[in-house]
């Protein structure tokens, strides 16, 4: 895997992936609550109906009901397999951009990196927060991104 390449995008996007995988962490537990749900009622139907009259033209309800539980599970299991995927990729993404910061050997870069673009601070915040100056922070970000591009 080659070296991640930090910039300031990247870097700022980190709090909106992180809330995306929150968001699709949900819908993936909302579907699969979802799934849970028709398996419970399809395991609760026996495939063999004796005494029941035949269709003579007429719908059957019962396999009407089936289908659309096949129907529905094969669409949740379809938005489930995508909501996973989609939450891996950015999952990927943020694993990448913190390994990156990680490697950074300045101990009080990494911090003002982390309080600024992962814990949401303002610069005027990090600055008292690392005892210096907003100008020495921007400073700072600006060399370590140049550097990293």
């Amino acid at each position: 895997m080659a070296d991640y390449i930090l910039n300031h995008f990247e870097l700022s996007q980190y709090g909106l992936l992180r809330s995306q995988v929150i968001k699709l962490e949900e819908s993936i537990r909302e579907a699969e609550e979802e799934l849970a749900e028709l398996n419970k009622y399809n395991m609760n139907i026996s495939p063999v109906l004796t005494g029941m009259p035949s269709g003579n033209e007429r719908r059957d309800k019962i396999a009407d009901y089936l289908v659309k539980l096949e129907t529905d599970r094969q669409r949740l299991n379809t938005a489930l397999a995508f909501l996973i995927a989609e939450r891996d990729v950015i999952k990927y993404r943020l694993h990448r951009i913190r390994a990156a910061v990680n490697k950074i050997t300045d101990k009080q870069l990494q911090d003002i990196i982390i309080w600024h673009y992962f814990d949401g601070l303002s610069i005027g915040d990090v600055a008292e927060k690392s005892f210096t100056s907003a100008s020495s922070i921007y400073r700072k970000i600006s060399k370590c991104l140049k550097c990293e591009a």
